[in-house]
């Protein structure tokens, strides 16, 4: 696969878009290490958990 190309599997065309995104994850996760972020740990994002 060239540039600009993500790697699906051949399956049902009603799942295609599944196997889209999973392979989105996959490329957006790879380029987040590549660019020295922890893609586990994003900067500007804070989890609140309030007990009230």
């Amino acid at each position: 696969s060239g540039p600009g190309v993500l790697p699906t599997v051949k399956t049902h065309p009603n799942l295609e878009p599944i196997a889209r995104i999973q392979s989105f994850y996959r490329m957006a996760n790879a380029l987040s290490i590549l660019r020295g972020h922890d893609p586990d740990k994003p900067p500007h994002l804070n989890k609140v958990t309030e007990t009230i």
